[in-house]
């Protein structure tokens, strides 16, 4: 097996880690699965030779992961190569996560073969205590026969969000924010690219990657009334646009009734204003 430095990295889905207890007002970590492996092989019918290789690593617990896989597989007429890193880190209110994978697939002569494969995937299932806002941002790429995906699913209802990147050359920019019900969810990230060469052909796969920052957010009945995160000049909009109309008054619920005495006016504008900025 030969290093291959930070070149790219595949995080595989594996059996589930127990997290220790993380916990902020609205975020509890609930289990964490973050992996990376590798895998390669390379053949010569006509010399009969074979050679294979894999590698893995597993985060043992919730704490920083940091780490690479790479394998390799040669024979007198063929090469295959696989392997990737990933750095991943939960934090009290969300998780910071890049990795991507790389493969590549070569043959010198019609009796040689050979292929390489890297998956990645970055899995934490949550609880939500509290109604919440969440932002994620970051972006996916997928390359020749790569993949990428990020993922948001509540347990209870199903898919909240998800994006896909597909090779042979895609990035996709993920700028989402909206609602988080109190509840359990699970969030996922995975890169993975597999190559195969046979004959005089090769094939490769070099920028399989995503790269995200996830955040639960307690903006709920503080003034972030468009979800985003921030209570800002939208928020306030709506707010003034909803002032002691009929909709928030008496039992119909409303958004901007910020402390629910069934009327907009000046004490939710007091709290917005009090919440101004980044929720925390």
């Amino acid at each position: 097996m030969r290093a291959f430095g930070r070149i790219g990295f595949v995080l595989l889905l594996a059996g589930g880690a127990s997290a220790s207890a993380q916990a902020s007002n609205n975020f509890t970590l609930l289990t964490q699965d973050r992996t990376i492996s590798a895998f390669a092989s390379a053949d010569d019918f006509l010399l009969k030779e074979f050679d294979s290789d894999s590698d893995s690593a597993m985060a043992p617990d919730a704490g920083p992961f940091n780490t690479g896989a790479s394998a390799q597989a040669e024979v007198s007429t063929a090469l295959g190569t696989g392997g990737g890193t990933q750095d991943s880190t939960i934090l009290i209110d969300g998780i910071n996560a890049s990795g991507s994978a790389f493969a590549t697939g070569e043959s010198f002569d019609f009796d040689g073969s050979a292929e390489g494969s890297g998956q990645s995937e970055c899995k934490i299932t949550f609880s939500v205590g509290a109604d919440s806002t969440f932002t994620l941002t970051g972006e996916i790429s997928a390359t020749d026969n790569g993949i990428a995906e990020v993922a948001l699913v509540n347990l209870s209802t199903g898919l909240v969000f998800d994006a896909f990147a597909f090779g042979p050359a895609e990035v996709v920019p993920i700028n989402e924010s909206g609602p988080l019900p109190s509840g359990n969810y699970e969030l996922r990230f995975r890169a993975e690219g597999s190559a195969f060469g046979s004959g005089f052909s090769s094939e490769f796969a070099f920028a399989e990657y995503f790269e995200m920052q996830f955040r639960v957010l307690n903006c709920v009945g503080r003034g972030d009334l468009d979800g985003d995160g921030v209570v800002g000049a939208s928020d306030l909009a709506i707010l003034i646009g909803l002032w002691g109309s009929p909709g928030c008054l008496g039992a119909i619920p409303c958004p901007a009734d910020l402390d629910k005495d069934g009327v907009v006016g000046s004490s939710d504008l007091s709290t917005l204003i009090g919440s101004w900025g980044l929720c925390p």
